[in-house]
């Protein structure tokens, strides 16, 4: 983001702070990409349609709380929408079976570069061993390539060290590349 796009969000928050109708120009300029993020991590759409509205609620509420340093106003809409997806996944307390619906909202709503690039096999399997690694490594690489977040957002939006998102990605990445690695192996070896 430039530092133009910044100094244009810090007018929209200056405004929206005095009158909340003033917010709807952040909601129509994050609520897209924000809901996809959502949709993306909670696999239904009817719940990611609740946490999004409670994700762009939230913000309005907090509007006061909310102070720069050098990131968008859309990172930290992210970190309340991490933050709304684990209350989400601590209140079920077990992990949902994939939806047979989400193939088709995901296409719906788009998909992320990363998704683009892998045909629906490997998808699945990439899937797969997303949900292999732990609970960091998986909101990082949401953030990252679904979200579509720099590492300085994600580390704001986590309230983590650049470096450690930095490795946690580089980590997830290699164990993803041994878990295809090892799939590939199987299946060359059966044929």
């Amino acid at each position: 983001m430039s530092d133009d796009d910044l100094r244009i969000e810090k007018k929209w928050l200056q405004r929206a702070r005095l009158d909340l109708e003033d917010f709807d120009r952040f909601y129509d300029k994050y609520f897209d990409r924000v809901s996809k993020f959502i949709l993306i991590q909670t696999r239904d759409l009817d719940v990611a349609m609740d946490l999004t509205q409670e994700t762009f609620l939230k913000a309005m509420a907090d509007l006061e709380k909310f102070h720069w340093q050098g990131y968008t106003f859309g990172a930290w809409l992210y970190r309340i929408a991490t933050n709304r997806i684990r209350d989400h996944k601590r209140r079920t307390e077990r992990e949902q079976p994939l939806d047979p619906l989400f193939e088709a909202d995901l296409r719906a709503i788009g998909k992320s570069a990363l998704v683009d690039l892998i045909d629906l096999e490997d998808r699945r399997f990439l899937r797969e061993c997303l949900g292999r690694l732990d609970d960091l490594e998986q909101e990082i690489f949401s953030l990252k390539h679904d979200a579509r977040l720099k590492v300085r957002e994600i580390a704001v939006v986590l309230d983590l060290p650049e470096g450690t998102i930095r490795s946690r990605l580089k980590r997830g990445r290699e164990k993803i590349r041994r878990m295809f690695h090892a799939r590939d192996e199987i299946e060359r070896k059966r044929g």
